[in-house]
């Protein structure tokens, strides 16, 4: 029977690293894999498992008992993946899921991040999309959730010594369902909770576990046996070397019947086997484990925070007990209100980092402030080294817990821990002189500067960054190691990002992140590996932002324009070096990035051969991209670039050239806009609405009336089927095709067909009111009754016209950015009021009813104008029970499932 391949290959011991297992899309496997496989192992000694489809097929239930025994379920989480429902990889996270076996979801593309919420709850991932360059690296992120989730063997000792006693079980390998079944039954009687259960945890028997085994039967109190017809339909290890080992110790037997076996052939093959329990009887199995366990001295340290702490780890990552979340989240939040630091940053870690329970910002800051709290108590009796890294560790940590950071309070409150943090750092490193605490006290000031920018107290935090360089360079130069110089590196490269970022100055940016590419190159001299040239194409890529900035402002510096170019050339050339060093669909999606900015370069420089060169470029290695996935996403993306390239042509007057790619333009977009992504990326069907848009123009270039009537005609048919597939409110772009096609009957003087269009243009903006909000109509409104006042004008019918001037007025007060202005909302209902007069009685009683909840959903802006209350009043009186707002319940379940 096949099994899951591991890495690194070999046999293991049940003492050996933690198990991880690898799952993907079918599609995602082979673009994903490796790197995610060197990511993990770099971040910690572990034993990775996947199948990868090749060979002889692992069946189903195989492979999920096989699933059952790891630590750590980790995804590539791709459009794909989320997309196919119904797809091995779904099922097999589910029953992760639903097994309480841990997930490190890892983001791989941007814009699904709203789906996966969708899919799979509020649950934290990691995100492979490359951020400003001052945030947390995704390697030490990584980390950070691995140590948070799998225990280490010196840790995994000390939870197995905490154990009062344990049981040995035996069971056929084919039976592991059963064994986990057994397992759960015994530790449901909650006098055996510091019971442990040793088995060969998804190993192979063989001579080389024959001592360990032995080793483990002679420590265990109990003989446990998993009794299914499997023990006794064919010689096996259990048979020949297990239970005769266990005889040979005498240890008491109990063999627990979880499936009908027969008792001749138990006593045939099992010399003097007891009568067999059934473990599916409570009181019965109860009694037997009493009976058995009668001499030890149960829960005697149950009083003690770190007993109870050691057990709830054992129970939160299965170490000799099956997993049980819930009473592993008890034990280790009594451990952590009885003051232990390790519980309660075990409960940060489970509630920010861990994917088992769900991500809570407020339990996070709360147990931050009590570890701080704690440790503070600790270092006041304990001046040792390690406690003040502890103490420093928890108010940098708590510095940093912006979940509240847009409230100034919460804003106030971070300068404040990081202040404090500070001075502390000064204070030990008097005590303590030594590296670790320079770079402790390097470290406080880096964060201090960020709190102070947050708070935009932009002075004091330029001040924090110039003492956070000062002790870089100082560090870097004394101690000469190449962390210290890519920490310096890094160190310059944010500084001068949050001078570009806060100031009209550039010199100094330029100069600091000049340093940084400096120290970059320096490194990748000595080791051209992937973080260093990551760090050194980041640093090209801004100083080529910086020039592009100062060439936007004055288009006579031709030293920045060259000096811009000069960048985005190199970087260009770092990413081509990657891909061939480490080949990945990540390193393909960079080196489009690269030539993107170029091309959008040579756009702004008026350069346009050199722009569509490199616009090609986009395109050949987007195909290489989607050849290697096959998936719609790719497809997707490479047709935006081929749309830009269009666009571009068109832009130009070169129709001809854009015309080469129009019709692959609208076949591509057949092909993908349907897709469940595309309803996280935009509107659905709206990359085909574009095609025939952009077709549209094209042939107006052309001069082919014929063909770009067909086109705009499509783009109006499509849009209009997409609002009655999927919400009234995709009429707001059948509103703007309306528009377009009006505005080109116009121009050749088809004045009728020009009215029709601005009608029903109107028309789907007055659906969109009526049928979903006046609210979310209001905005299309407004442009749509400007279009068929200015139509009716040019084409002699200005009485029709004035029909309409009073709504203009009032839409034109309402979408204006003052918000005093915001009273004319009530305006707005009055006259969808007296509208209403003018229907049936469903339509009139359906229209006042819009119009209330209007006024409730703009209610605090113009609550304050003379006719909101009595309209409203007199409004919620008619509909008095009608749900106008949303209601937000929490069931309190704070697991993930």
């Amino acid at each position: 029977m096949k099994k899951l391949k591991h890495i690194p290959e070999g046999k293991m011991t049940s003492k050996s690293r933690p198990f991880v297992y690898f799952l993907s899309h079918e599609r995602d496997f082979s673009l994903y894999f490796t790197q995610t496989v060197r990511q993990l192992l770099k971040a910690v000694d572990c034993v990775i498992f996947y199948d990868d489809g090749e060979g002889e097929d692992c069946d189903e239930e195989t492979r999920l008992q096989d699933i059952l025994q790891m630590k750590l379920a980790v995804i590539p989480v791709t459009p794909e993946f989320l997309a196919d429902t119904d797809s091995r990889a779904m099922r097999e996270a589910r029953y992760a899921m639903e097994n309480d076996i841990p997930l490190l979801p890892i983001l791989q593309e941007g814009g699904i991040e709203e789906e996966f919420n969708r899919v799979f709850g509020n649950m934290q991932m990691l995100s492979m999309i490359p951020g400003d360059g001052s945030e947390i690296s995704f390697d030490e992120k990584l980390k950070k959730f691995l140590s948070s989730v799998l225990i280490g063997d010196e840790l995994a000792e000390k939870i197995r010594s905490a154990f009062d006693a344990y049981i040995f079980l035996s069971y056929r390998k084919k039976d592991r369902k059963y064994a986990s079944e057994l397992m759960r039954l015994i530790h449901k009687n909650d006098f055996c909770r510091d019971v442990a259960i040793w088995y060969d945890e998804f190993l192979t028997p063989g001579e080389d576990f024959n001592d360990e085994i032995a080793e483990a039967i002679d420590k265990s109190r109990l003989f446990a046996l998993a009794v299914t017809p499997n023990l006794v339909n064919e010689k096996n290890y259990v048979m020949e070397v297990e239970y005769r080992l266990a005889r040979k110790q005498e240890k008491p037997i109990l063999p627990a019947e979880l499936v009908p076996t027969d008792r001749g052939e138990l006593e045939l093959y099992f010399d003097g086997i007891p009568v067999t329990v059934n473990p599916y009887d409570p009181p019965a199995l109860s009694e037997a484990l009493v009976d058995m366990l009668q001499n030890i001295a149960i829960r005697e340290n149950d009083s003690d925070p770190e007993h109870k702490f050691f057990i709830g780890l054992a129970y939160l990552a299965g170490i000799d007990v099956e997993i049980d979340r819930r009473r592993a989240l008890r034990l280790i939040t009594e451990s952590a209100e009885a003051g232990l630091p390790e519980a309660i940053s075990k409960l940060i870690d489970l509630y920010n980092l861990s994917g088992v329970l769900r991500y809570n910002p407020e339990k996070i800051h709360f147990w931050r402030i009590r570890l701080v709290e704690i440790l503070k108590k600790e270092l006041s009796k304990d001046k040792s080294a390690e406690n003040c890294r502890r103490l420093l560790d928890a108010m940098f940590d708590l510095g940093r817990d912006t979940h509240l950071s847009h409230r100034e309070d919460a804003q106030r409150e971070r300068v404040r821990v990081c202040e404090e943090a500070l001075r502390l750092a000064k204070e030990l490193l008097d005590l303590h002189n030594n590296e670790w605490h320079e770079r402790y006290l390097a470290f406080g000031y880096g964060e201090l500067a960020r709190a102070y920018s947050s708070a935009r107290r932009f002075d004091e935090a330029v001040s924090c960054y110039k003492e956070m360089i000062a002790m870089s360079e100082s560090l870097a130069e004394r101690y000469s190691k190449p962390f210290y110089r890519r920490n310096l590196a890094d160190n310059y490269y944010t500084f001068g990002k949050f001078y570009y970022i806060n100031s009209r100055d550039t010199r100094d940016p330029i100069e600091l992140i000049g340093k940084s590419a400096a120290i970059y190159e320096s490194l990748c001299s000595e080791e051209r590996s992937e973080d260093n040239l990551n760090g050194l194409c980041d640093a090209y890529g801004t100083l080529a932002s910086i020039n592009k900035s100062i060439f936007a402002r004055n288009e006579k510096d031709a030293d920045a324009r060259a000096t811009a170019e000069k960048y985005l050339l190199l970087a260009l050339e770092i990413r081509k070096e990657q891909l061939e060093a480490f080949e990945s669909t990540g390193g393909i999606g960079n080196l489009i990035t690269a030539h993107g900015e170029l091309a959008r370069f040579y756009r702004n420089v008026s350069l346009p051969d050199k722009a569509i060169e490199h616009m090609l470029e986009e395109i050949r290695l987007g195909r290489r991209k989607y050849e290697l996935t096959g998936s719609p996403s790719q497809l997707s993306y490479l047709n935006e670039d081929i749309k830009d390239l269009v666009e571009y042509y068109v832009e130009l007057g070169r129709f001809t050239e854009a015309q080469k790619w129009s019709d692959e333009l609208i076949e591509n977009a057949k092909k993908y806009t349907y897709e469940p992504h595309s309803h996280w990326n935009g509107v659905p069907g709206h990359a085909l609405i574009s095609a025939y848009q952009i077709n549209g123009e094209i042939y107006e270039g052309l001069g082919d009336w014929e063909r770009e009537l067909w086109h705009r005609k499509m783009a109006v048919i499509v849009s209009e089927e997409n609002a009655v597939r999927y919400h009234v409110t995709h009429l707001s772009t059948t509103y703007f095709k309306y528009s377009s096609l009006s505005g080109r009957f116009y121009d050749r003087g088809l004045y009728d067909e020009a009215e029709d269009c601005a009608r029903r243009g109107f028309n789907c903006a007055f659906r969109i009111t009526k049928e979903d909000s006046i609210f979310a109509g209001h905005q299309v409104m407004k442009f749509a009754t400007e279009d068929l006042i200015y139509i009716l004008e040019q084409i002699g019918k200005p009485e029709e016209a004035a029909k309409y001037y009073p709504c203009r007025d009032i839409y034109n007060a309402v979408y204006s950015d003052n918000t005093e202005n915001a009273e004319h909302f009530v305006s707005l209902g009055r006259m969808y009021l007296d509208y209403a007069e003018t229907r049936d009685a469903d339509e009139r009683r359906a229209w006042r009813l819009n119009v209330l909840k209007l006024l409730y959903t703009m209610g605090d802006v113009i609550k304050s104008h003379n006719g909101f209350e009595e309209l409203y009043d007199t409004l919620r009186a008619e509909f008095p029970d009608e749900k106008l707002g949303f209601d937000h319940e929490d069931d309190g379940d704070e697991f993930i499932d």
